[in-house]
């Protein structure tokens, strides 16, 4: 501040004493070219300087406006059309949110226009898709596409905006049941499906719907983060899978607190057992319910066939004191004494699951039912024909 001052002091001081000089010594200028001369005073010649200064700097603005105009009604134009673009994407979102597809759908006729953007394209494709108007989604998408080389949205590359189409269309294709063009689609996309849930979920869907159960299985182990929110997924594998190698690495994936759910567990050993791996399947069921009983695994544990049925009667026998109400259990022990020829025993137990349960399954209560008739007690008998008569006229009650 001091040095401003003391520079505008003497700024002062030099123009009093230059002031005072030429008003005592005014002089006068002189330009002579060839025959002409031009002689004026020095107050008039630098006023006619300041004059011609003037008028070349107004020229200069006149002369860049003409230029530069042009260019300022674009970027005036442009603007206008982002102004619009983004009250009708705004508008499109809001009816998107509330699920007013029909009007964003009656508002697609200027879709194909120069002036849509490709986010208004994306929320029409999509109440396109909700509206089932699934034509009209597939040529929109192509537009997108097409649109691509020539703009882009920012923050997102043209790669992501076509794979975001790609999904739409896979998805109109989807609910056509017409899963082999969407998988098509997908395939270039299916490493991204272990980190978005969108490409995963449709991929398992169509897996499932086409029962591709080895592309499921190699889906399930490919995407490690997306099984603890698919455990049923990975169980309807497991009950549908026939390659022994393709069960075992997807269970060698699966994450130690999936493993120790117990449907997943039942469901992974009777995989194991229906191809033809009975043996693993008993001793890795006999660890299992050592190690954390469970019901579901005395239930799987009956269904495998093995060449020592005695042995497998013995060992659920064994948890018998520690469970003794536990339907499972008790429908399994009645299964293994009748596969071992045991009748009375097998009696024994379907007795006590029938009086511990009343939601006891129709194969228990009709396994008991003929147990009976194969007495010769009229009494027995008499109670199987109330038994088969309960079940078929009331399934859910047991006498």
């Amino acid at each position: 501040m001091l040095r401003l001052i003391i520079f505008i002091s003497l700024l002062v001081i030099v123009g009093a004493i230059l002031g005072e000089w030429i008003a005592q010594e005014p002089g006068y200028i002189l330009i002579s070219f060839r025959s002409i001369s031009i002689e004026t005073t020095l107050w008039a010649g630098i006023f006619i300087f300041a004059c011609v200064l003037l008028i070349s700097w107004l020229v200069y603005l006149v002369l860049r406006s003409g230029v530069l105009l042009p260019k300022q009604i674009r970027n005036g134009l442009l603007k206008r059309k982002n102004r619009l673009a983004h009250n009708q994407i705004r508008r499109g979102l809001l009816q998107l949110i509330s699920g007013d597809y029909s009007s964003i759908a009656e508002n697609s006729k200027s879709i194909f226009s120069d002036n849509n953007s490709i986010e208004m394209m994306l929320i029409h494709a999509e109440a396109f898709l909700k509206n089932g108007r699934y034509d009209k989604l597939l040529d929109i998408c192509q537009k997108i596409k097409d649109s691509t080389a020539k703009e882009s949205i920012d923050g997102l590359s043209n790669t992501q905006i076509n794979k975001a189409t790609d999904i739409l269309m896979a998805r109109a294709y989807q609910e056509q049941n017409k899963n082999t063009r969407a998988l098509k689609l997908l395939q270039p996309h299916s490493n991204n499906a272990k980190n978005e849930n969108a490409i995963f979920s449709m991929l398992k869907d169509i897996y499932i719907q086409d029962k591709r159960w080895q592309e499921l299985g190699e889906l399930l182990g490919k995407c490690a983060n997306q099984q603890k929110d698919n455990i049923e997924v990975i169980v309807i594998f497991f009950n549908n899978a026939s390659d022994l190698g393709g069960i075992k690495k997807l269970w060698s994936s699966i994450d130690k607190n999936i493993k120790s759910n117990p449907e997943v567990t039942a469901t992974y050993a009777r995989a194991l057992g229906r191809n033809n791996n009975e043996s693993e399947a008993l001793e890795f069921l006999q660890n299992e319910m050592n190690r954390n009983y469970h019901g579901s695994l005395a239930n799987s544990y009956k269904q495998i066939k093995s060449n020592i049925p005695l042995q497998q009667l013995k060992f659920l026998e064994d948890f018998i004191k520690s469970h003794p109400a536990d339907k499972e259990l008790l429908a399994a022990l009645a299964r293994l004494s009748q596969n071992n020829r045991i009748p009375a025993k097998a009696r024994g137990y379907y007795e006590q699951l029938l009086h511990s349960h009343s939601d006891a399954s129709i194969e228990d209560r009709m396994s008991y039912a003929r147990i009976l008739e194969e007495s010769n007690n009229t009494s027995d008998q008499q109670k199987a024909y109330e038994i088969l008569r309960s079940v078929y006229t009331n399934p859910k009650t047991t006498k």
